[in-house]
């Protein structure tokens, strides 16, 4: 879950006790300002309830107080939250790819998990690994393997929708979780991933042959998988065909 924000802290702790203090004080001010300095006037020299009298100018001073101290205080507590946010947000992503790290996919799939099981759909995870990259780093140097990790990425974003899951789980692994009403339509996710990869393997160079080697598992409507169990039978398909394309 996300860390609990630490503006929350200064809130609770801070603003009511500075408002507090602010009261007091106004209070103690007024008081001085109609002792000393206004006694002289007959029309308030007629009043001998202090308190109302501290009313009436803390009454005067109340728009002060809010124009000088309260709001400019808010302000710095509602951009303090708005940096806390900013972030938070920068946690859960991956710094290559800009897709969620695996904290942050984790985070986002549970809820998505959670939006499946109220409409009653099927969830996909697919875990994809990309096949040869020892091999472009070996030859392309790590700048041409982050390259690939890059491109890769990029293929995900444009494979997927917008509202699906992309992250970036490790080094040159990646998972996707999203709806989907039928898991026979499986098929044709891989047909329209391996034209997308096939796009990136032309314009990609120098030449280096990007290929992904990808499992799916499914939590169907009535089923109770965590993230955790669908991550990991799909990376244990994924490396079944991972090892059946070597074979091959």
């Amino acid at each position: 879950m996300l860390e609990k924000p630490k503006i929350n802290i200064f809130q609770k702790y801070h603003s009511p006790l500075k408002a507090i203090l602010i009261l007091i004080f106004s209070i103690l001010i007024s008081e001085f300002c109609i002792k000393y300095f206004f006694i002289g006037i007959p029309v308030l020299a007629k009043f001998d309830i202090p308190i109302i009298n501290a009313l009436i100018l803390l009454t005067i001073l109340l728009p002060i107080l809010y124009y000088f101290v309260y709001k400019p205080m808010r302000s710095q507590c509602k951009r303090l939250e708005s940096a806390e946010e900013i972030q938070r947000e920068l946690s859960l992503l991956d710094v290559l790819t800009g897709l969620y790290n695996r904290r942050g996919f984790i985070l986002y799939a549970n809820h998505l998990l959670k939006v499946a099981i109220r409409s009653k759909k099927a969830l996909l995870l697919v875990y994809a690994d990309i096949d040869n990259m020892k091999w472009i780093n070996d030859h392309l140097g790590h700048e041409g393997g982050d390259k690939a990790i890059v491109s890769i990425a990029k293929v995900l974003t444009v494979t997927f929708r917008g509202s699906d899951v992309i992250g970036r789980v490790g080094g040159d692994e990646f998972a996707i979780l999203f709806l989907e009403s039928k898991e026979e339509n499986t098929h044709i996710l891989r047909n329209r991933l391996n034209k997308k990869l096939q796009e990136a393997e032309r314009n990609f160079k120098p030449k280096c042959g990007l290929k992904l080697s990808v499992g799916i598992a499914a939590n169907n409507p009535g089923e109770s998988k965590s993230i955790e169990d669908l991550m990991e039978q799909a990376d244990t398909r994924m490396y079944d065909e991972k090892r059946t394309r070597h074979d091959v």
